[in-house]
């Protein structure tokens, strides 16, 4: 004969999925946290690396004489010379690279040699 237990111990399925919810929505969020913390650092690297170029390149081409249009540097990187028509001391450098999301990052610089 069977015996029923009037003292049973023990989680039901509703508790034990309602902490499958709760455990599984702390893993997802902290997932996206993160990936989204990932994403920021490589943009963040990405910009620092086009604004090294950008240096690099002002210390190359300090006035505005005989300036290419454009320049690539790397796969990623295009760089754009341009001088003021106002001021003709006056370099700007603008450098692009596809982002991460699909668009088109810039960073610019600006350099003006002499008074």
């Amino acid at each position: 004969m069977l015996r029923r237990r009037l003292n049973q111990t023990g989680d039901t399925i509703v508790e034990v999925l309602i902490a499958s919810v709760i455990v599984s929505t702390v893993l997802v969020g902290g997932y996206k946290i993160a990936n989204l913390s990932i994403r920021q650092i490589r943009m963040a690297q990405e910009r620092t690396e086009a604004q090294k170029i950008a240096s690099g390149e002002i210390e190359k081409k300090p006035i505005c004489s005989d300036l290419p249009s454009s320049k690539f540097i790397a796969p990623r990187y295009t760089v754009n010379f341009s001088c003021d028509t106002n001021t003709p001391q006056t370099l700007s450098i603008e450098v692009t690279w596809p982002s991460l999301s699909g668009g088109i990052e810039k960073t610019y610089m600006y350099y003006r040699a002499g008074p």
